[in-house]
């Protein structure tokens, strides 16, 4: 007997670990990301640095994607020069650092797009703020005054009028990349209760179109296994918000069931054996016994560097 819904998840073209791939979206792609990092895949994650809301990732992949990359304009805010479309990890005490950032990232990102056969991306919110002065949406506020920005609710039409296009975009500059869609299971609760729920329903009803309508433009349901199957608050992290390390690990293994190949499965977990016999902390260095230990691990890195 199981005491949840368990939500069923479309079975997806199968990853290999010659695949290369790019996460990009909330923090809970950050967080995702660095499991496949851990995992040994060859993955590009959030290069701009975490990004919420699906107009602000849009920007971001058409910037990186334009010839030359679209020169921002700068803030100077708390001793930094920042740019309302990015995060503050790509701010810097000098415009000239600062930009040089930027246009790293976009090369980055430029490479990894065209060398990809996945893009995964994870939206947090459809609220967004714009700034009074210009109407822009913008990716982060960097602590400017709230007066500088109105706040507004994107609708699913905008959504997927964005996505169609940028999408045609990635299809021109590579045309095999697919593309898989999730909703963060991060609540922002921020916003309310209510008002992210309605966010929520706003970017689910959105994807749902985008994946319906688009080739090769699959989705996920890691907010539904969340909601669903972790309906628990023993699953979330002290600030109640934040999926916990074993939900991430869990919503992990769904996707892992329906979107590993049979033998990146069989890595995978060679992977996490090696990754445990490395943390193991031995009682005698000098015994025998621990020899024949090292002398295993070192068997399984050759053979996991040689099938990598």
């Amino acid at each position: 007997m199981e005491f949840f819904t368990r939500v069923e998840a479309q079975r997806l073209p199968s990853l290999y670990y010659a695949d290369r791939l790019v996460c990009m979206g909330s923090c809970f792609a950050d967080r995702m990301g660095q499991l496949f990092r851990d995992a040994r895949f060859r993955v590009v994650v959030n290069p701009h640095g975490v990004l919420f809301n699906p107009q602000s990732i849009a920007l971001t992949i058409e910037r990186a994607l334009s010839t030359g990359g679209t020169i921002p304009e700068l803030q100077f805010q708390e001793e930094r020069w920042v740019s309302l479309d990015y995060h503050s990890q790509l701010s810097a005490t000098t415009k000239e650092e600062a930009l040089d950032k930027i246009q790293s990232a976009n090369e980055l990102l430029n490479n990894a797009l065209g060398t990809a056969q996945w893009l995964v991306l994870t939206m947090g919110t459809a609220w967004v703020y714009r700034l009074r002065a210009t109407g822009q949406v913008v990716a982060n506020c960097h602590h400017f005054p709230a007066s500088h920005f109105t706040q507004e609710l994107l609708s699913v039409q905008e959504i997927v009028a964005t996505w169609h296009r940028v999408l045609e975009l990635l299809r021109e500059r590579n045309p095999t990349l697919r593309v898989l869609l999730t909703v963060s299971p991060v609540r922002h609760l921020r916003d309310g209760m209510m008002d992210n729920s309605v966010s929520k329903a706003t970017l689910l009803l959105a994807v749902h179109q985008l994946a319906e309508s688009e080739r090769e433009v699959y989705y996920f349901p890691s907010y539904e296994i969340m909601m669903d199957e972790l309906r628990d608050y023993r699953f979330y992290e002290a600030d109640m918000t934040q999926p916990s390390v074993v939900a991430r690990e869990y919503i992990g293994s769904r996707l892992m069931e329906v979107w590993f190949a049979p033998e990146t499965r069989a890595l995978f977990a060679r992977i996490e054996q090696l990754h445990r016999m490395e943390e193991h902390i031995p009682r005698n260095t000098e015994s025998d016994s621990y020899r024949a230990f090292v002398r295993k691990r070192e068997a399984l890195r050759e053979e996991i560097e040689s099938a990598l």
